[in-house]
Formats: C-alpha cells, sequence, structure tokens
C-alpha cells in the first residue's frame, strides 16, 4: 500500500475515533481515560490493518499517539491539519520499530 492511501486510511481512522470520543464525551459519558488510550482499546485492529503491523501493541499506539499530539502543539500546526500531521506522525513512527519502541 502507498503512504498516501496508508496517511488517508489513518486520517479516517483519526476521523472516526475522535467524532466517538467527542460524542461520548458530550453525552455525558466519562470514559475515565485520555483519547489516545480510547483509540488504543477501540481501534487497535484498525490501526494494526491499517499500518500493516500486525505486532503494533496498543501502549506503543497510545504513546505513538500522545507523542504525535505533543509534537503538533510544539510545531504550531493549525488545528484543521491537525489529521494529517498525526497520520504522518504515526505512519513514520509505526514503521520505525526502534522509535516504537522507545515511546513505550
Amino acid at each position: 500500500m502507498n503512504c498516501m492511501m496508508m496517511n488517508r486510511k489513518i486520517e479516517i481512522l483519526l476521523d472516526e475515533t475522535g467524532t466517538a470520543f467527542r460524542m461520548l464525551a458530550e453525552a455525558g459519558g466519562h470514559p475515565n481515560m485520555d483519547y489516545a488510550d480510547y483509540v488504543a482499546r477501540t481501534s487497535i485492529n484498525r490501526f494494526r490493518s491499517a499500518l500493516q503491523n500486525p505486532d503494533l501493541s496498543r501502549v506503543a499506539l497510545a504513546a505513538m499517539l500522545r507523542q504525535g499530539f505533543k509534537n503538533k502543539r510544539k510545531s504550531g500546526v493549525k488545528s484543521e491539519h491537525w489529521k494529517s500531521f498525526l497520520a504522518g506522525h504515526i505512519q513514520q513512527t509505526a514503521n520505525n520499530n526502534q522509535i516504537a519502541e522507545r515511546l513505550v
């Protein structure tokens, strides 16, 4: 799968999980976890498939998301571009096992 297709799949997953997490919070649900944990717990198999990485752990995915959010804030990425930025970060990090292992 080419990089653009993979990024698009990840962007769609981020959009879907973001909407679901927001709806849960707005409905008064208290998931008792942050967005990164929510995504890692509810969508790990979909991210494994999108990244073509069956060994991706929930802990590693959550760590990549948190690191991506931290990098986004530091780089000043506009909020309307957060999905593209985060998708690229996740793809690069997931494909570099050494970086993914350090994040955990």
